[in-house]
């Protein structure tokens, strides 16, 4: 067995490499849960679940409008999973003329384990093969 030295310097890229291809994998099985979860009417809401990876640093620019685009975090990698539809929060908490139908908080809480262990399993790769 080789004798590595892990510095900070080379964990680094590393972790963020290995975290961004769990946060994708985990962007889409949260975006097809979700999906499936979603009410539908005309699909249009549906449809329009979607994820982003995100790495970075700038800050989010504030409420989505229509046509917006999945806001900037301001941490390293972050994952979004979400939709711009300007109508989504209304479905998802309810207003006061029509009840909660959440598809995007079930569709996390439902797969928390899942989560977690895609998010092992790309740390143990990566740790595994230093990529």
């Amino acid at each position: 067995m080789a004798n590595v030295k892990w510095t900070e310097y080379a964990m680094s890229p590393l972790l963020k490499t290995a975290t961004g291809r769990a946060l994708t994998a985990i962007g889409l099985l949260l975006e097809g849960a979700a999906a499936r979860r979603t009410p539908v009417d005309s699909g249009r809401l549906r449809g329009s679940i979607t994820h982003a990876v995100v790495g970075g640093g700038s800050s989010p620019r504030g409420p989505a409008r229509m046509g917006d685009a999945v806001s900037t975090p301001n941490d390293d990698v972050t994952l979004h999973v979400g939709t711009n539809v300007e109508y989504a929060a209304h479905v998802e908490y309810g207003t006061v003329r029509m009840g909660a139908q959440p598809y995007l908080r079930p569709a996390f809480d439902h797969n928390r384990r899942a989560v977690r262990d895609l998010y092992a399993r790309e740390l143990q790769r990566g740790l595994r093969d230093g990529k």
